[in-house]
């Protein structure tokens, strides 16, 4: 964990490939084999999956870019 980040708007990637509870060779993704980790106001992530975020954006806004990454994701 990197102390510095806490506090740190970031954007989540919805495909969790390492880290935590997710199996060698596996694929989870957040609401789904992570269930109720997609929903938290606040929850731990492996560091390789927050993306830090400096933008006007509103959270509504960003809130629609992992969505659209987990579809397409799960099309592959």
């Amino acid at each position: 964990m990197d102390p510095e980040r806490i506090g740190e708007r970031v954007l989540v990637e919805p495909c969790l490939r390492e880290g935590g509870r997710v199996p060698p060779g596996s694929i989870w993704f957040l609401g789904s084999e992570c269930d109720g980790v997609g929903v938290g106001q606040f929850f731990t992530i492996p560091i390789a999956h927050a993306f830090g975020i400096e933008s006007e954006m509103t959270d509504v806004e960003l809130a629609s870019f992992p969505c659209s990454y987990a579809g397409a994701e799960e099309r592959k």
